[in-house]
């Protein structure tokens, strides 16, 4: 993979964790560093993080979802 390659996949990563931070600081009414806490120590973060899984690439409001559905189970 070529640092191009590396570089798109990382601001796309980027890019849908601060999407999230914003769906969930406005959904649930929560300041932004729990809204970045909710999303860090989340399973999802994990598979995001995995470049290998493509999740990236998905829209923000996919992963959102998935999210969503991830917390409700642990509630």
């Amino acid at each position: 993979m070529s640092k191009k390659e590396i570089a798109i996949k990382k601001y796309l990563k980027e890019s849908r964790i601060r999407d999230l931070v914003s769906f969930i600081q406005r959904d649930e009414g929560v300041t932004p560093l729990k809204a970045m806490d909710m999303v860090y120590n989340s399973d999802l973060y994990e598979l995001l993080s995995n470049y290998n899984t493509g999740l990236y690439s998905e829209g923000p409001l996919y992963i959102y979802d998935m999210l969503l559905e991830e917390i409700s189970r642990h509630a």
